[in-house]
């Protein structure tokens, strides 16, 4: 997973923003090779993440085409907002509903480049699109800030 880290930050970063994928446990390329997701920050990696400031999460075709480019604000630096792939067309990632004040789920879709579906928790792991699983990430935000959430308040 790390190699793949690398090819991504590598191959896509000409802007000179940082950019990376996430946690080592997904992999950011579909199954099918045809597209592949990235976060782009304009702001240095090594500094805390900060809601005012966005990061960018990014849908590219293998051949490098820009397909979306979609505004973040509730991330982390060492697992990112959790986006990853449900099927070779879906993938999911965390986001931030500001007027009900809380971390949701967002599900897109590659070939149609809109969202299908919204979950009102954040997740943290699912198995295809069959099984869903989530954290409290303003607990987990409580006990490793270097894993939550800071768009809520501390508990």
């Amino acid at each position: 997973m790390l190699v793949k880290h690398c090819i991504v930050s590598s191959m896509f970063n000409r802007n000179g923003d940082e950019s990376f994928f996430g946690y080592y446990d997904e992999i950011p390329i579909n199954q099918k090779g045809q597209y592949v997701l990235f976060y782009s920050s304009k702001h240095p990696t090594f500094g805390k993440p900060h809601v005012k400031r966005i990061i960018i999460l990014v849908l590219r075709t293998r051949n490098k085409i820009m397909l979306l480019k979609i505004p973040i604000c509730v991330y982390n630096w060492q697992q990112g907002n959790r986006s990853h792939w449900l099927t070779d067309d879906l993938f999911v990632f965390n986001d931030y509903d500001a007027n009900n004040k809380k971390c949701i789920a967002r599900v897109r879709s590659a070939s149609l480049m809109r969202e299908v579906k919204k979950f009102g928790m954040p997740i943290q792991v699912s198995y295809k699109t069959e099984y869903f699983l989530s954290l409290n990430y303003q607990r987990l935000m409580a006990l490793c800030h270097d894993y939550g959430y800071r768009n809520l308040p501390e508990l």
